[in-house]
């Protein structure tokens, strides 16, 4: 938990040390912070190792230091949860904490495609017997395109991820998901030309 404290305090020197040397940097030096919010709907499986297939829905929150070189650095929460698993009364709530590096690509467009790659962990809430409370190694890797609205905010229409967690469930300790999110970007300082 300490190197995302200490990932947080980074990202954010990195932002008020870039919007308050915006100014002094020469053109297309200056960083930018972002923060976003979106709906949420992971595919996950229950029980371990099978496919019994279901969805958990929620949301995801991020932070983004971004470069004029189209790369950003950002922090991830995500939340979702599902309260009737396969029909017979089990719950599960995953919550991700996460950080690492996102390019975009063709920044001057009004469709921004980007890639992700996010490492952390997982931890999982449940009333199953076999994972309770328990807390894991969790990346993931995707991309997604964000559409340019105004010069305050974006819309994300889509991002997909594929979400790793390695947390235990007294079987193999693997979850492979899928996430899937669309939202919104506001910029809270001027983007990087």
């Amino acid at each position: 938990m300490k190197c995302f404290a200490v990932g947080l305090v980074i990202l954010a020197s990195l932002a008020v040390g870039g919007s308050a040397h915006a100014q002094a940097l020469p053109s297309g030096g200056a960083l930018a912070l972002d923060v976003g919010g979106s709906y949420t709907a992971i595919h996950a499986n229950a029980p371990p190792a099978q496919c019994g297939c279901f969805y958990m829905t929620g949301f995801s929150a991020s932070v983004a230091v971004k470069t004029s070189n189209g790369i950003g650095f950002l922090f991830d929460y995500g939340r979702t949860s599902n309260t009737n698993v396969n029909g017979d009364n089990n719950n599960l709530i995953l919550s991700t904490y996460m950080e690492g590096v996102r390019y975009s690509m063709f920044r001057s467009h009004k469709l921004v495609p980007f890639g992700e790659a996010l490492i952390g962990f997982g931890h999982t809430q449940s009333n199953y017997k076999i994972d309770q409370n328990a807390t894991g190694f969790a990346y993931a890797g995707g991309g997604g395109v964000d559409l340019k609205v105004s010069s305050r905010f974006d819309v994300r229409p889509v991002e997909f991820l594929y979400l790793k967690t390695d947390i235990p469930n007294a079987v193999n300790n693997r979850q492979n998901q899928f996430r899937m999110s669309a939202g919104l970007i506001f910029h809270l300082t001027p983007n990087p030309k």
